[in-house]
């Protein structure tokens, strides 16, 4: 290993997983690495990997006067652990769908198979990689998982992680659904009246209080990317696989597994874009239109999001035009 590889990482940032629900009775085959045989050579030569899982493991029950519940079936464990995904944010709106219990169960469990968790309210986790010291941290805009709506609590718990590590991940669930939220805009939205951020205003506070790389995830669909202070921010990754659940019509079946290097201070280097279509019922594969680089491009421009570019060619090369690599 020469001095250059030592003082960098590489991380594999993904959108939504949701692997199976019991309730419909979508509980995948091989325990659920199905969902991952197409696409987990891209995740698992990473330093570390980070999906945001949606849904709770099976447990609890609880009536919930709630049109979509996600109950995870327990046997896809072992298909997670296969995948080569290293953590989860479980900040969102379904790790509460079988109530605080089974949310707490779910926690425990991922934790227990070595993943790296953060999502329920005050939780955050570490690891050390060739000597880099890396903290997670996962917000939603829910009282029962870290809130990103309460910003001065945010805020202060990014700078006390920070402080305690060199490179710094955030994840955001925020932000409105669906087919029309592509767009990242310096506003407050809301989603069917509920207060669901400002991501803009988030991932440029979370920086400014310390942290390296924020991605986000929560509207089902692709948003573009920037660098703001030399860390790069991914406002949404969209879905990335799912067996059965979500809503697989065009643009939500399109996303991309964001490969990045960053150097021990956090600072953005380079990164790949790979390109995903998800085949029902919701299996993800390398999307050879690169349908999900088309949309980022054009996202990018029409947003008027700063710092990176996209290099139209076969492996699509995010780049900073500040060399940022060690001195």
């Amino acid at each position: 290993m020469n001095l250059a590889d030592s003082l960098i990482l590489t991380i594999a940032l993904m959108g939504d997983l949701l692997p199976g629900n019991v309730l419909k009775n979508r509980i995948p085959p091989d325990s659920g690495f199905i969902l991952f045989e197409k696409v987990h050579k891209f995740i698992e030569n990473s330093d570390i990997s980070f999906a945001n899982f949606e849904g709770t493991f099976e447990g609890e029950e609880v009536e919930r006067e709630k049109e979509f519940r996600f109950i995870v079936p327990l046997t896809s464990i072992k298909g997670l652990k296969k995948s080569g995904i290293k953590g989860f944010s479980i900040a969102n709106n379904h790790i509460f769908d079988s109530g605080e219990k089974s949310a707490r169960k779910t926690y425990e469990i991922l934790k227990k198979k070595g993943f790296i968790v953060s999502g329920l309210k005050g939780t955050w986790d570490t690891l050390t990689l060739r000597g880099i010291k890396v903290g997670f941290i996962a917000f939603s805009v829910y009282d029962y998982t870290n809130n990103l709506l309460k910003e001065e609590e945010a805020k202060n718990m990014i700078k006390e992680l920070s402080e305690k590590t060199n490179i710094l991940i955030v994840s955001m669930h925020a932000g409105v659904e669906g087919d029309s939220a592509m767009h990242v805009k310096d506003k407050f939205e809301y989603f069917y009246g509920e207060k669901r951020g400002n991501v803009k205003r988030f991932a440029r506070m979370a920086i400014d209080s310390g942290a390296d790389i924020i991605f986000g995830h929560g509207p089902h669909v692709i948003r573009g990317i920037e660098i703001y202070k030399n860390r790069i921010i991914a406002y949404s990754l969209g879905n990335f696989a799912c067996y059965g659940g979500f809503n697989l019509e065009y643009p939500r079946n399109i996303s991309f597994i964001l490969k990045i290097r960053v150097n021990k201070k956090g600072e953005f280097i380079d990164g790949e874009i790979i390109p995903l279509v998800l085949k029902p019922p919701g299996i993800p594969e390398y999307d050879k239109e690169e349908r999900a680089i088309k949309l980022l491009k054009r996202l990018i421009k029409e947003d008027k999001l700063k710092g990176v570019e996209i290099e139209k060619n076969r492996v699509c090369i995010i780049y900073n035009k500040n060399n940022l690599y060690e001195k």
